[in-house]
């Protein structure tokens, strides 16, 4: 009925021929490690979703701060008469101003100094006896008081 045999596959007794059709990810066994790691890796933690919208606030923030300095720097050079260079290059000036303090306000560093938090947490926990899979399952766990598991003290997704 169904001519295709799915990797790992034992033939005990006879002989065959096999064609190879798909390797990898498009295979039977790779498509469904494929929809397994997806659905574990499309959420976003509570951590990184905060982080996101902190991120969003001080970015906004860092704009609207930018763009009042470039306001009242540029009122300022025009506005007072002993102007010794040209208009252009007074608000090209300006504008330079302003894209430096935007580059000032937004933090590069805050999901790199989260990351390595993480990875110390992990790091603990194995130390703790606790293998960990992901970063993200030791914020979860951080705050755990109570954990239950299986017999072979494996906690699941209850799939």
């Amino acid at each position: 009925k169904n001519p295709f045999m799915i990797s790992g596959t034992v033939v005990n007794a006879g002989q065959g021929t096999m064609l190879v059709v798909a390797v990898g990810e498009h295979s039977i066994s790779g498509k469904i490690k494929k929809q397994v790691y997806a659905s574990e890796q499309a959420e976003e933690s509570p951590l990184f979703k905060k982080l996101d919208h902190m991120a969003t606030v001080i970015g906004k923030g860092g704009t609207l701060v930018a763009f009042i300095c470039f306001c009242v720097i540029l009122v300022k050079d025009l506005a007072i008469p002993p102007r010794k260079t040209e208009v252009w290059k007074v608000i090209i000036h300006t504008f330079i101003h302003a894209i430096g303090i935007l580059a000032v306000a937004i933090p590069e560093g805050l999901p790199l100094a989260l990351t390595i938090s993480l990875a110390f947490s992990s790091n603990r926990m194995s130390y703790e006896a606790n293998l960990v899979k992901t970063l993200d399952s030791c914020e979860t766990m951080g705050s755990a008081t109570t954990i239950c598991t299986d017999k072979t003290g494996t906690l699941t997704a209850n799939r």
